[in-house]
């Protein structure tokens, strides 16, 4: 069963029969990080601003909103870090709040600056392209 769960079902995940979130990928910190960020506090939609926190990015201070963080407190759960559901978020998010003036940060291993992207609102680009934003480049 450990030989069929762990070993033989993920090679499935090539074909798109089998999600990398029940895998080791989750645990290996390869997987990408979406953040949203805004140059002001007073930018960020009125709901969200008890998850506000400033962070330090590329030598300057933005206002930063983790869904990470945002899924942890409000449904006390982690939010997979697979590429479908960082979409369904993105999608949601421009729809619910569709006048935001923030910015998509989105960053993978090993978290530099040719592995970190910053995508404004809005912008048709972003939808639909989390998954290849390292060919985009």
């Amino acid at each position: 069963m450990v030989i069929l769960c762990f070993w033989i079902m993920p090679v499935f995940g090539f074909f798109g029969y089998y999600n990398r979130y029940f895998s080791f990928d989750v645990y290996s910190g390869k997987g990408k990080s979406l953040a949203i960020i805004f140059d002001n506090y007073n930018d960020c939609p009125k709901p969200l601003l008890s998850f506000l926190y400033p962070r330090k990015i590329e030598n300057k201070t933005y206002w930063m909103v983790s869904p990470t963080r945002w899924c942890k407190r409000e449904l006390q759960l982690i939010l997979p870090n697979d590429d479908y559901i960082l979409h369904s978020f993105v999608v949601a998010y421009e729809k619910e709040f569709s006048n935001s003036k923030g910015y998509w940060y989105i960053t993978s291993y090993p978290f530099t600056a040719n592995t970190s992207f910053r995508i404004k609102m809005g912008n048709p680009l972003q939808v639909g392209c989390i998954e290849n934003l390292q060919k985009k480049r």
